[in-house]
Order: structure tokens, then C-alpha cells, then sequence
């Protein structure tokens, strides 16, 4: 059990938007062929790559995050002496989480409510509520990979 949640700690956005990204390029590369060398299209494949696309967009944010490739103002923060900065990169860490606190709460908001409409895509049958899922998804993922860069900070600093 121990190596599954480590392996999932290590690989799970990177997996996932790969398997998506993936889903969607070989989709559409289908839905290009059938249309530009038999003159004949789907109705789902540009629906699909879209919502694939969503879930990718989402994934990527928790992925940037335990990258630590968010874009930051370092210039700024270059103006500021060492403990200053490490200050400052804590505190807009958990401003961080407090709004991707926020976004999972009102993304979860919005998903439950197109989830109660019932309403599905129009050319790829699925239900929209799945897709409005990577919302709080992405942005509880984000907030997981800041807690942990802010608790892997305070371990650094102590040790």
C-alpha cells in the first residue's frame, strides 16, 4: 500500500495528463484522417479532445505546482534579503492554497449543479458533470503539492 501511495505521490498528474493527452492527439488524428482522406467526419471527436484537453489543463496546474514551475516575480523577490524571501515565498504559497481552497469549493459548487441538470455532451455522450469535475480536481491536487512544498520548506529550514 505504502508503494502504490508513493508511487501515486511521484507519478499521478504526469501519468493521467499523459493518458488524456494521448486520448485526445490519437482522437483527433482519426478525426483528420476520416475527413480529409475520405471525406467523411464524426460528430465526437472534437467534443472529446476538448474535454480531454479540460482534464489536461487541470492536471497540469497540481503538475506545475510539484514542479515548482508556477511563474513567480522573482525580480522582486531578488530585492528582498534570504529569510525575507523565504518568507515571502511561504506566504504567497498559502495565499496560494487558500485560493485553490476556494476554487475547489465553488468548482465542486458548479459540478454538483450540472450534475443535477443531467445534462450531457452534444456529440460525445457523457455526462458535462464529469467534465466540470477536473475544476475542483485540479485545483484540490494543486493544493495538496503546495502543502507539501510548504511542509518540504519548514523541513528543509530545520534540518
Amino acid at each position: 500500500m505504502r508503494k502504490i501511495l508513493k508511487f501515486m505521490d511521484d507519478h499521478l498528474e504526469e501519468y493521467l495528463a499523459f493518458a488524456l493527452f494521448t486520448v485526445m492527439l490519437s482522437v483527433l488524428i482519426v478525426q483528420v484522417t476520416l475527413r480529409y482522406c475520405f471525406s467523411k467526419g464524426l460528430s465526437w471527436p472534437e467534443e472529446m479532445a476538448r474535454y480531454s484537453f479540460q482534464w489536461v489543463i487541470y492536471l497540469g496546474i497540481s503538475l506545475a505546482m510539484k514542479e515548482d514551475q508556477h511563474i513567480r516575480v522573482d525580480a522582486i523577490l531578488g530585492l528582498w534579503p534570504k529569510k525575507a524571501r523565504e518568507a515571502l515565498c511561504v506566504i504567497s504559497d498559502l495565499l496560494l492554497v487558500g485560493l485553490a481552497v476556494y476554487l475547489v469549493w465553488g468548482g465542486s459548487q458548479y459540478t454538483l449543479k450540472i450534475f443535477r441538470q443531467g445534462s450531457f455532451g452534444t456529440g460525445f455522450p457523457i455526462r458535462l458533470g464529469f467534465v466540470y469535475a477536473a475544476i475542483p480536481v485540479g485545483y484540490a491536487l494543486m493544493c495538496v503539492r503546495t502543502c507539501q512544498k510548504i511542509y518540504k520548506s519548514f523541513i528543509a529550514r530545520l534540518v
